[in-house]
């Protein structure tokens, strides 16, 4: 999925994965980071009628998106990465 939103281009193919919510099935709503760690929600629907979109998030609130859903393998490899500034102003 491409969108471009404040002249920005956000594409789920270009950015990675970090996290994914997929407690609400059919939907499924995956934290994306852009090479220049920028972050952003694809929220995924199979609900007829229902469309897929993008929501931009800072940090803190990609923060709080990954705190709550990421896999172990998913803290080990991206919380130091993207959000050990977060946990530090925290201490």
């Amino acid at each position: 999925m491409k969108k471009i939103i404040d002249r920005k281009l956000y594409d789920t193919e270009e950015a990675e994965v970090i996290a994914t919510d997929e407690r609400t099935i059919p939907r499924r709503t995956d934290l994306f980071v852009t090479k220049k760690a920028n972050f952003f929600l694809c929220h995924w629907s199979r609900w007829k009628g229902e469309e897929d979109k993008i929501e931009l998030l800072d940090q803190e609130q990609a923060w709080e998106f990954f705190r709550k859903n990421a896999t172990t393998d998913q803290i080990t490899n991206y919380k130091e990465k993207y959000f050990l500034s977060i946990e530090l102003e925290r201490i």
